[in-house]
């Protein structure tokens, strides 16, 4: 393993800041100018951009609607304005001034804190060669009783032993029945796991016809094998050597008959990366395709995050070797597996966050920490749900769930937007010319998205739909969470602003007395039951669990299930007829935690001279045991170490928000930087 890893910790400084929107410079940082800023909820308008119910909207419609939202978007505009401890001032500090201030490690489903423990490759069986007795299970073979008589069993037995030379291989007559072959093949496999078998068709000519394909002279040749003779089972120690597959040219390629598993898990490390970005980049390199790689949940781009992935049918060999080829990412722990992670199957994350610059006083932080930890904080979805540009991905998620696809595409490629010049050159192309090709060229590579739209809509300009079926399926379903997502947050709020923190009888929550941390999200929603005024006291507000909408979610037989109403009709979506399906995605809907208390909450104080001192030890650093950094009381500037886990979908943003009384938007931060 290459502890040089391609650079893989960037040689650019981390300390340069995001750029502040043009719309909104925030110069100071004391509490009553935040509280000045923020919006009541009431009169926030309902939505950024007013959408198209049909899908003919025209261009002009959809240029208007994407010059209506080229805005920084703030916490109070996805509805992010409430606070548990109200009473406790807050403080000022600086959030991800350095992208290695933030550390995310998954918790998997078992409990255990994911941490790249070693880049070495699994342990690999001995090779078979010649003198190796091939195991194989002497208590099944009477799976072959009623196709192979005991001489020919026996035969295979003797196959498994050990030879001085390469055996030759056993030919056992087969039924020209395919359903009986087949169960011989299966059987063959499950006792015999170490030797290979293939039909043989036995032509009229003599000839030997494997599945149709023949070996002939190092050459493939394609036959149509009408009416064999019979049928044979040919069993070998080595692969057959018969030929599956064929190039344009007619030469031969030899298909790898040894066993790949089929699935690889291994602990990806990455560093100022997004997930869908860290994806698509091994997917080039690897050669295949998105969703042959799963997940248990995304992490943020600005940040160093371990995490457990898998790939479908690919050796832990292949993965291991761009360790030393890929910048910002490092692969360890492989691990050969039949099944494959899914979305969702994690018990959370562990944060380990550095807030620099910290104006509070020891006290200060006690008592704010304290809190956190006794009475926790509003589980809001944070600013990253929304997007790191001026268009917020619930606007993208509102137009493809009404199906007004062309205003989702005119919103993606808006101009104005947050990305780089070159990028915002391109899109101003195709905004106000419609010229995909000319923006297609212009746009740089990394921006994965526009490109992958504009690549369709150069054939034909009004493939909307195949312009967005082109992005990877967990993108386009972002979008439409996240849409969900704002109407969650604006729901909880309204709320709190009515009714307090407080349980009231209708409301959802899981049976009392359920562990529900080992179960799935199918077994979850069967434990959920309603509130009644008889069980009102065993519940408290950590118990209440919101709906997210969706088309099969169910909703509090109270007053908040008209807040849901009222804030879709918004929109113009019933509660009751909530798309289900669009663009090969499933909304049915699911329930959060309003009040989520972290777990494992510790914290200390430090200092430091410089930017760029690192205060948290890297997974890479700890993997080559150098010791972590040291608590510091000389230093120039104090800083503030806090950690916590949270359970998965939860964002610490809305943790450290709550003790800092400040928001977490992108404007605000850069101007704290």
């Amino acid at each position: 393993f290459d502890w040089n890893m391609g650079n893989f910790w960037s040689q650019t400084s981390e300390s340069d800041s995001v750029s502040v929107g043009k719309r909104r410079q925030t110069t100071t940082s004391n509490e009553s100018n935040i509280n000045n800023n923020r919006a009541d909820v009431d009169n926030q308008p309902t939505k950024r951009a007013k959408t198209s119910t049909t899908a003919e909207t025209t261009t002009t419609t959809a240029k208007k609607q994407t010059q209506s939202v080229i805005s920084s978007i703030t916490d109070a505009d996805v509805f992010i304005t409430e606070y548990i401890s109200k009473d406790l001032p807050g403080f000022s500090c600086i959030l991800k001034q350095r992208y290695s201030d933030f550390h995310v490690n998954e918790i998997d489903m078992k409990g255990n804190v994911v941490e790249l423990q070693h880049a070495s490759l699994p342990q690999v069986e001995e090779k078979i060669t010649n003198a190796t007795q091939l195991p194989y299970f002497d208590d099944q073979l009477d799976k072959f009783s009623g196709y192979l008589k005991r001489s020919e069993v026996e035969q295979l037995i003797q196959l498994c032993r050990p030879h001085d030379e390469t055996p030759e291989a056993v030919k056992l007559p087969a039924s020209k029945d395919r359903d009986e072959r087949v169960t011989l093949h299966r059987s063959i496999k499950e006792v015999f796991p170490h030797l290979y078998a293939v039909t043989v068709h036995n032509m009229k000519d003599g000839r030997e016809d494997f599945n149709g394909e023949e070996v002939h002279e190092n050459a493939l040749l394609l036959t149509t094998a009408d009416n064999p003779v019979s049928y044979s089972i040919k069993v070998s120690r080595v692969s057959s050597g018969v030929l599956k597959n064929r190039d344009g040219q007619g030469r031969t390629r030899r298909r790898d008959k040894s066993k790949v598993p089929p699935f690889c898990h291994f602990t990806l490390v990455k560093e100022n990366i997004d997930t869908n970005f860290a994806v698509k980049l091994l997917c080039r390199y690897i050669k295949c395709r998105p969703k042959d790689i799963s997940y248990a949940g995304t992490k943020d781009k600005r940040g160093v995050t371990t995490q457990r992935m898998c790939i479908k049918a690919t050796r832990s060999s292949r993965l291991s070797s761009l360790n030393s080829r890929l910048r910002g990412i490092a692969m360890g722990d492989f691990e050969d597996a039949n099944d494959c992670l899914r979305l969702g199957d994690l018990k959370g994350n562990r944060f380990e966050i550095v807030l620099r610059a910290c104006s509070a006083d020891k006290d200060l932080v006690e008592k704010a920490m304290t809190s956190l930890s006794t009475h926790g904080f509003i589980n809001y979805y944070g600013m990253q749900r929304f997007g790191v540009c001026s268009i917020p991905t619930h606007e993208i998620g509102l137009a493809i769930l009404k199906k007004d696809y062309q205003t989702a595409v005119q919103l993606l490629l808006a101009p104005g937007t947050g990305l780089d010049d070159k990028a915002n050159e391109a899109n101003r192309v195709y905004h106000e010319t419609g010229d995909a090709r000319r923006a297609f060229v212009l746009t740089p590579r990394k921006f994965q998205t526009q490109r992958t739209i504009l690549g369709v809509l150069q054939d034909d300009n009004k493939e909307y739909v195949t312009a967005l079926q082109a992005l990877p399926k967990n993108q386009r379903m972002m979008y439409m969470h996240a849409f969900q997502s704002v109407v969650f947050n604006k729901v909880v709020t309204m709320r709190i602003q009515k009714f307090g923190l407080c349980v009231l009888v209708g409301d959802l929550v899981y049976e009392k007395g359920v562990d529900i941390s080992s179960l799935g999200r199918k077994e979850k929603k069967e434990q959920i039951t309603r509130v009644t005024a008889s069980n009102l006291s065993q519940y408290n507000v950590e118990d209440v669990l919101m709906p997210i909408p969706g088309a099969h979610s169910m909703y509090p037989d109270n007053e908040i299930r008209g807040f849901y109403e009222e804030v879709l009709k918004e929109h113009n979506i019933s509660i009751d007829d909530f798309p289900e399906y669009s663009l090969e995605c499933f909304m049915n809907g699911n329930y959060r935690q309003m009040i989520v208390k972290p777990s494992n909450v510790h914290w200390h104080m430090t200092s430091y001279d410089v930017p760029e001192d690192t205060l948290l030890q890297s997974p890479i650093d700890r993997l080559r045991d150098l010791p972590p950094p040291g608590v510091r009381t000389d230093g120039a500037h104090p800083a503030l170490v806090v950690g916590f886990d949270l359970p998965s979908s939860c964002y610490a943003t809305m943790a450290l928000r709550e003790i800092m009384k400040t928001p977490t938007d992108k404007a605000f931060q850069a101007s704290q930087n």
